[in-house]
């Protein structure tokens, strides 16, 4: 099926569809059933055009759809995209996607493509594009995306990022999260493909304060076993991300590990291996410099120290703890220590002598009774109270 906006006018797809130009919602795309559903529009008639990512309203608007692949099925109405089947989208134009996109039931062999001339936008505040397999599996198909910069931050970052043309600033500044913390992140597929000529940015969607100490806790995207390719034109394409990747028995992989599987330009940034070329030296992935990964290696095992001390320091007091506490079933044969201070030092009396006999003369107090009787503030004097000092 091929559905075309030959006019001018803003293209919405998805949500209930606008108020304006083209419109196709998320009820009428849930009617197609096809091997293939392609759908293409134009730019916005007077409206500048520019391959450079910038500011400007979208030409096409990918609004919450949610369709189904016809994997295991049977039937004329079995899926909307065939077992093998695509979504492609196409425009001369930018597409920016600020609902909840999913395409689920994909089998490895189905694809969602985006093709913007003018750039792709994810507005991470409020949209996100997730692909998901046949039954419980979380991820499936391979998303496609095709521009000259292809970006998923918050509008106010993609603001930041366009005003700098620092990569260091730019990729501090995509490392910071100001929207709500989603472990998945905006991009979801078993893989990914980007192909760019100007940058390929994901924000940072996990923890807000990110320091050198946390790269494992950086989100945006998610990968399976598919991975992340990324193809740059340009040698001044600038690469930011923040992601990780799902192995097939659940668990993930992030940090420098994840930059380890990516691959860029078809090399795969493993260490000792042919390093890519053709983007800007400068780029990153979870905070990591991809043409320098030994960086963060030596942040990694500072780490993995501190952790490891804090483990320790953390069992001494909880095993510490469960000793005074009442009822409680640590077991009593357990081998328990304490870390105490030294108490400090007083300037208690230096005994001189040997101590001998029945002790040290130093510390017997000769007194006359009658001087003490006089005066018994004599020092010698045992202290007594006297009536009038009651």
């Amino acid at each position: 099926v091929l559905i075309t906006n030959s006019g001018t006018g803003l293209t919405t797809i998805g949500g209930s569809g606008g108020s304006g130009g083209f419109r196709l919602d998320n009820a009428e795309a849930q009617r197609i059933f096809a091997g293939d559903i392609i759908i293409t529009a134009g730019a916005v008639s007077g409206v500048q055009q520019s391959a450079a990512l910038t500011t400007r309203a979208p030409d096409v608007i990918l609004d919450t759809l949610s369709l189904t692949g016809a994997t295991g099925q049977t039937g004329a109405t079995a899926g909307n995209i065939g077992a093998s089947g695509r979504l492609r989208i196409e425009t001369t134009g930018k597409l920016r996607t600020i609902g909840t996109v999913t395409v689920a039931n994909l089998s490895s062999a189905n694809r969602f493509q985006i093709n913007a001339a003018q750039g792709i936008e994810v507005d991470a505040a409020t949209g996100s594009i997730s692909l998901s397999g046949t039954g419980t599996t979380p991820l499936g198909g391979t998303l496609e995306l095709t521009a000259p910069s292809v970006v998923a931050a918050s509008l106010t970052a993609i603001t930041d990022v366009i005003a700098t043309s620092d990569i260091k600033a730019a990729s501090d500044r995509l490392a910071r999260n100001d929207s709500a913390i989603s472990d998945p992140g905006s991009l979801r597929a078993n893989a990914i493909i980007v192909n760019v000529s100007s940058g390929f940015f994901v924000q940072n969607s996990g923890i807000r304060e990110i320091t050198p100490f946390n790269l494992s806790d950086r989100r945006g995207l998610t990968v399976g076993t598919g991975g992340l390719q990324i193809n740059a034109s340009s040698a001044t394409a600038r690469i930011i991300i923040s992601g990780r990747q799902m192995t097939a028995s659940g668990s993930f992989i992030t940090g420098l590990d994840f930059l380890r599987l990516t691959s860029i330009n078809g090399a795969q940034l493993s260490l000792g291996g042919v390093a890519p070329a053709g983007f800007d030296t400068g780029s990153t992935i979870n905070g990591c410099a991809v043409l320098n990964p030994a960086s963060c290696i030596a942040i990694v095992a500072t780490v993995a120290t501190i952790a490891t001390d804090t483990i320790t320091r953390d069992v001494i007091n909880n095993a510490n703890d469960d000793r005074r506490r009442p009822g409680s079933n640590t077991d009593g044969n357990f081998l328990r220590f304490q870390l105490k201070n030294l108490e400090e030092t007083t300037n208690d009396p230096v005994v001189d002598d040997p101590v001998t006999g029945v002790g040290n003369d130093d510390f017997w107090a000769v007194y006359d009774a009658k001087e003490c009787a006089d005066d018994q503030s004599l020092e010698a004097c045992p202290k007594t109270e006297t009536p009038k000092q009651k």
